[in-house]
Protein backbone atom coordinates (compact mmCIF):
# COMPACT_ATOMS: atom_id res chain seq x y z
CA UNK A 1 0.00 0.00 0.00
CA UNK A 2 2.86 2.13 0.89
CA UNK A 3 4.78 1.64 -2.51
CA UNK A 4 1.79 2.13 -4.11
CA UNK A 5 0.80 5.84 -2.53
CA UNK A 6 4.77 6.98 -2.89
CA UNK A 7 4.63 5.81 -7.04
CA UNK A 8 0.77 7.43 -7.41
CA UNK A 9 2.17 10.92 -6.12
CA UNK A 10 5.53 10.78 -8.02
CA UNK A 11 4.07 10.02 -11.18
CA UNK A 12 1.33 12.00 -11.02
CA UNK A 13 1.66 15.07 -8.58
CA UNK A 14 0.37 17.73 -10.97
CA UNK A 15 -2.69 16.24 -10.73
CA UNK A 16 -3.79 16.73 -7.81
CA UNK A 17 -3.65 19.94 -7.39
CA UNK A 18 -6.15 20.24 -10.07
CA UNK A 19 -8.59 17.86 -8.31
CA UNK A 20 -8.09 19.94 -5.29
CA UNK A 21 -9.51 23.21 -7.16
CA UNK A 22 -12.00 21.29 -8.60
CA UNK A 23 -13.71 19.80 -5.61
CA UNK A 24 -13.26 23.36 -4.08
CA UNK A 25 -15.64 25.17 -6.78
CA UNK A 26 -17.52 22.41 -6.85
CA UNK A 27 -18.34 23.03 -3.24
CA UNK A 28 -18.56 26.43 -3.59
CA UNK A 29 -21.06 25.64 -6.14
CA UNK A 30 -23.23 23.75 -4.15
CA UNK A 31 -22.47 20.36 -5.41
CA UNK A 32 -21.26 18.61 -2.31
CA UNK A 33 -18.29 19.21 -0.05
CA UNK A 34 -15.66 17.36 -0.47
CA UNK A 35 -12.62 19.36 1.37
CA UNK A 36 -12.24 21.67 4.29
CA UNK A 37 -10.37 23.13 7.17
CA UNK A 38 -11.19 22.32 11.04
CA UNK A 39 -9.97 23.87 14.64
CA UNK A 40 -10.03 22.29 17.93
CA UNK A 41 -8.86 24.86 19.99
CA UNK A 42 -7.26 23.45 22.90
CA UNK A 43 -5.60 25.86 25.04
CA UNK A 44 -6.25 29.91 25.14
CA UNK A 45 -3.64 31.84 26.51
CA UNK A 46 -2.72 35.31 27.31
CA UNK A 47 -3.26 38.07 25.57
CA UNK A 48 -0.84 40.26 25.93
CA UNK A 49 -1.62 44.14 25.56
CA UNK A 50 2.20 45.43 25.35
CA UNK A 51 2.81 43.55 22.45
CA UNK A 52 -0.54 43.36 20.61
CA UNK A 53 -0.15 39.65 20.36
CA UNK A 54 -2.40 37.05 21.53
CA UNK A 55 -1.11 33.06 21.87
CA UNK A 56 -3.02 29.78 21.44
CA UNK A 57 -2.60 25.62 21.38
CA UNK A 58 -4.52 24.28 18.49
CA UNK A 59 -5.33 21.03 16.60
CA UNK A 60 -5.82 21.97 12.89
CA UNK A 61 -8.10 19.46 10.70
CA UNK A 62 -7.42 19.49 7.37
CA UNK A 63 -9.81 17.13 4.48
CA UNK A 64 -9.74 16.82 1.08
CA UNK A 65 -9.86 14.49 -1.78
CA UNK A 66 -7.67 13.16 -3.92
CA UNK A 67 -9.04 10.50 -6.74
CA UNK A 68 -5.78 8.72 -7.79
CA UNK A 69 -5.22 7.63 -3.98
CA UNK A 70 -8.69 5.74 -4.11
CA UNK A 71 -8.56 1.90 -3.20
CA UNK A 72 -10.36 -1.39 -2.93
CA UNK A 73 -9.43 -3.44 0.47
CA UNK A 74 -11.09 -5.57 2.33
CA UNK A 75 -10.95 -2.20 4.98
CA UNK A 76 -12.67 1.19 4.61
CA UNK A 77 -9.48 3.54 6.55
CA UNK A 78 -6.45 3.30 6.52
CA UNK A 79 -3.74 4.81 9.12
CA UNK A 80 -0.28 6.03 7.54
CA UNK A 81 2.43 6.94 9.58
CA UNK A 82 3.97 10.62 9.74
CA UNK A 83 6.52 10.03 7.29
CA UNK A 84 4.39 9.78 4.55
CA UNK A 85 3.19 13.53 4.38
CA UNK A 86 6.47 14.01 2.51
CA UNK A 87 5.52 11.65 -0.15
CA UNK A 88 1.96 12.68 -0.83
CA UNK A 89 0.60 16.55 -2.15
CA UNK A 90 -0.56 18.60 1.67
CA UNK A 91 -2.05 21.78 1.19
CA UNK A 92 0.61 24.74 1.59
CA UNK A 93 -1.22 26.88 4.20
CA UNK A 94 0.52 29.31 6.50
CA UNK A 95 -1.33 31.55 9.16
CA UNK A 96 -0.70 35.10 7.56
CA UNK A 97 -0.66 37.02 10.93
CA UNK A 98 2.13 34.97 12.72
CA UNK A 99 4.68 35.78 15.06
CA UNK A 100 5.62 32.17 15.92
CA UNK A 101 4.35 28.99 15.69
CA UNK A 102 5.62 25.82 17.20
CA UNK A 103 4.46 22.31 15.85
CA UNK A 104 4.75 19.75 18.53
CA UNK A 105 6.76 16.63 18.34
CA UNK A 106 7.42 15.46 21.77
CA UNK A 107 8.10 11.75 21.92
CA UNK A 108 6.54 11.92 18.14
CA UNK A 109 4.97 14.29 15.65
CA UNK A 110 1.59 15.24 17.10
CA UNK A 111 0.14 14.71 14.09
CA UNK A 112 -2.40 12.31 12.06
CA UNK A 113 -2.34 10.95 8.33
CA UNK A 114 -5.24 9.08 7.14
CA UNK A 115 -6.93 7.94 4.03
CA UNK A 116 -9.76 6.64 3.29
CA UNK A 117 -10.96 4.40 0.20
CA UNK A 118 -12.82 7.35 -1.89
CA UNK A 119 -9.41 8.84 -1.81
CA UNK A 120 -9.90 11.59 1.23
CA UNK A 121 -6.96 12.19 2.81
CA UNK A 122 -7.50 13.38 6.68
CA UNK A 123 -4.40 15.54 8.08
CA UNK A 124 -4.63 16.85 11.43
CA UNK A 125 -1.29 18.51 13.14
CA UNK A 126 -0.84 20.13 16.85
CA UNK A 127 0.50 23.84 17.17
CA UNK A 128 0.88 26.63 19.05
CA UNK A 129 0.83 30.03 17.56
CA UNK A 130 1.77 33.69 18.52
CA UNK A 131 -0.39 35.95 16.34
CA UNK A 132 -0.62 39.59 16.04
CA UNK A 133 -3.55 40.76 17.26
CA UNK A 134 -4.45 45.08 16.80
CA UNK A 135 -6.09 46.47 19.56
CA UNK A 136 -8.30 49.68 20.71
CA UNK A 137 -7.10 50.44 24.13
CA UNK A 138 -9.35 53.62 24.26
CA UNK A 139 -11.66 51.77 26.98
CA UNK A 140 -8.70 49.47 28.70
CA UNK A 141 -9.38 47.79 31.18
CA UNK A 142 -13.03 47.76 30.05
CA UNK A 143 -12.39 46.92 26.59
CA UNK A 144 -13.54 44.44 24.28
CA UNK A 145 -11.17 42.80 21.92
CA UNK A 146 -11.32 41.26 18.51
CA UNK A 147 -8.16 39.27 17.75
CA UNK A 148 -8.18 37.35 14.66
CA UNK A 149 -6.73 34.38 12.81
CA UNK A 150 -6.35 34.23 8.86
CA UNK A 151 -4.84 31.05 7.07
CA UNK A 152 -4.23 31.26 3.73
CA UNK A 153 -2.27 29.47 0.56
CA UNK A 154 1.74 30.48 0.20
CA UNK A 155 2.07 29.95 -3.62
CA UNK A 156 -1.34 28.92 -4.77
CA UNK A 157 -3.80 31.22 -6.14
CA UNK A 158 -7.37 31.12 -6.30
CA UNK A 159 -8.02 29.57 -9.21
CA UNK A 160 -5.17 26.20 -8.22
CA UNK A 161 -6.23 26.07 -4.35
CA UNK A 162 -9.73 27.23 -2.31
CA UNK A 163 -10.06 26.76 1.10
CA UNK A 164 -13.02 26.16 3.18
CA UNK A 165 -14.50 25.87 6.75
CA UNK A 166 -15.78 22.35 7.74
CA UNK A 167 -19.33 22.66 7.43
CA UNK A 168 -20.03 20.53 10.05
CA UNK A 169 -17.43 21.22 12.76
CA UNK A 170 -15.34 24.19 12.19
CA UNK A 171 -14.33 25.29 15.26
CA UNK A 172 -14.62 22.71 18.31
CA UNK A 173 -13.76 24.67 21.60
CA UNK A 174 -12.68 22.72 24.57
CA UNK A 175 -15.30 23.54 27.45
CA UNK A 176 -12.48 23.71 30.14
CA UNK A 177 -10.48 26.58 28.42
CA UNK A 178 -10.14 29.08 31.24
CA UNK A 179 -8.06 32.80 30.14
CA UNK A 180 -7.35 34.45 33.83
CA UNK A 181 -7.99 38.26 32.46
CA UNK A 182 -10.83 37.62 29.51
CA UNK A 183 -14.00 35.99 29.06
CA UNK A 184 -14.35 34.05 25.79
CA UNK A 185 -17.63 35.23 24.29
CA UNK A 186 -17.42 33.67 20.31
CA UNK A 187 -15.69 33.15 17.59
CA UNK A 188 -16.67 34.26 14.09
CA UNK A 189 -15.61 32.44 10.74
CA UNK A 190 -15.54 33.46 7.23
CA UNK A 191 -13.30 33.37 4.40
CA UNK A 192 -12.36 35.95 1.44
CA UNK A 193 -9.81 36.77 -0.78
CA UNK A 194 -6.11 37.77 0.08
CA UNK A 195 -5.08 40.53 -2.75
CA UNK A 196 -1.27 40.35 -3.66
CA UNK A 197 1.02 41.25 -6.26
CA UNK A 198 1.10 37.53 -7.06
CA UNK A 199 -2.73 36.96 -7.20
CA UNK A 200 -5.49 36.46 -5.44
CA UNK A 201 -5.18 33.69 -2.57
CA UNK A 202 -8.19 32.19 -1.05
CA UNK A 203 -8.24 33.42 2.74
CA UNK A 204 -9.83 31.94 6.06
CA UNK A 205 -10.47 34.09 9.01
CA UNK A 206 -11.30 33.24 12.50
CA UNK A 207 -12.40 36.27 15.23
CA UNK A 208 -11.70 35.57 18.46
CA UNK A 209 -13.95 38.10 20.84
CA UNK A 210 -12.47 38.25 23.97
CA UNK A 211 -13.70 40.72 26.71
CA UNK A 212 -11.45 41.56 29.85
CA UNK A 213 -12.50 40.65 33.17
CA UNK A 214 -12.44 43.69 35.85
CA UNK A 215 -11.39 41.71 38.95
CA UNK A 216 -7.47 42.66 39.09
CA UNK A 217 -7.61 46.39 37.71
CA UNK A 218 -10.80 46.95 40.74
CA UNK A 219 -8.55 46.06 43.07
CA UNK A 220 -5.32 46.96 42.29
CA UNK A 221 -5.31 50.19 40.55
CA UNK A 222 -9.39 51.68 41.19
CA UNK A 223 -9.99 51.21 44.41
CA UNK A 224 -6.62 51.74 45.90
CA UNK A 225 -7.11 54.85 43.96
CA UNK A 226 -10.59 56.15 45.70
CA UNK A 227 -8.67 54.85 48.92
CA UNK A 228 -5.89 57.62 48.32
CA UNK A 229 -7.97 59.71 47.19
CA UNK A 230 -10.17 59.46 50.50
CA UNK A 231 -7.08 59.90 52.66
CA UNK A 232 -5.64 63.35 50.79
CA UNK A 233 -9.02 64.44 52.41
CA UNK A 234 -8.24 64.56 55.70
CA UNK A 235 -6.22 67.63 55.16
CA UNK A 236 -9.31 68.94 55.74
CA UNK A 237 -9.75 68.68 59.38
CA UNK A 238 -6.07 69.27 59.80
CA UNK A 239 -5.06 72.83 61.59
CA UNK A 240 -4.81 74.93 58.63
CA UNK A 241 -1.35 77.02 60.78
CA UNK A 242 0.03 72.83 60.74
CA UNK A 243 1.55 73.33 57.29
CA UNK A 244 4.05 70.51 57.19
CA UNK A 245 1.41 68.08 57.85
CA UNK A 246 -1.03 69.30 55.20
CA UNK A 247 1.91 69.61 52.36
CA UNK A 248 3.34 66.24 53.44
CA UNK A 249 -0.40 64.31 53.37
CA UNK A 250 -0.80 66.23 49.72
CA UNK A 251 2.95 65.21 47.98
CA UNK A 252 2.23 61.66 49.68
CA UNK A 253 -0.30 61.58 47.72
CA UNK A 254 0.09 62.58 44.33
CA UNK A 255 3.64 60.66 44.49
CA UNK A 256 1.07 57.29 45.00
CA UNK A 257 -0.47 58.06 42.82
CA UNK A 258 1.73 58.51 40.30
CA UNK A 259 3.16 55.59 40.77
CA UNK A 260 0.02 53.26 40.29
CA UNK A 261 -0.50 55.23 36.61
CA UNK A 262 2.77 54.44 35.91
CA UNK A 263 2.33 50.58 37.24
CA UNK A 264 -0.43 50.63 35.16
CA UNK A 265 1.07 51.92 32.09
CA UNK A 266 4.14 49.66 32.57
CA UNK A 267 1.20 46.65 30.87
CA UNK A 268 0.28 48.60 27.79
CA UNK A 269 2.47 49.36 24.29
CA UNK A 270 3.97 52.79 24.26
CA UNK A 271 0.89 54.93 22.32
CA UNK A 272 -0.35 58.51 22.69
CA UNK A 273 -3.75 57.72 23.04
CA UNK A 274 -5.37 57.37 26.67
CA UNK A 275 -7.33 55.10 28.20
CA UNK A 276 -9.80 55.01 30.62
CA UNK A 277 -7.20 53.35 33.33
CA UNK A 278 -4.93 56.89 32.82
CA UNK A 279 -8.25 59.08 32.71
CA UNK A 280 -9.50 57.44 35.80
CA UNK A 281 -5.84 57.97 37.74
CA UNK A 282 -5.74 61.39 36.28
CA UNK A 283 -9.04 62.46 38.10
CA UNK A 284 -7.75 60.77 41.33
CA UNK A 285 -4.90 63.29 40.94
Amino acid sequence: MDERLKSETSDRGGDLRAHVHDTGASSMDGAGRDGGQAIQQRKGRAQTAATLDFRVDLILWQHWRDYRLAFKQNFTTIDLDNSMSKSIWIPDLHFVNEKTAFVHDTISPNSMLRLSEDGSVLYSMRISLTLSCPMNLQDFPMDTQVCPLYISSSAYTKRDLVFMWDEDSAMVRDPSISLPQYSFMNVTLSHSERHLRTGNFSMLKANFKLRRLMGFYLTQTYLPSALLVLLSWISFWINPDAAPARVALGITTVLTLTTQSSGARSSLPKVSRGTAATAAAAAAV
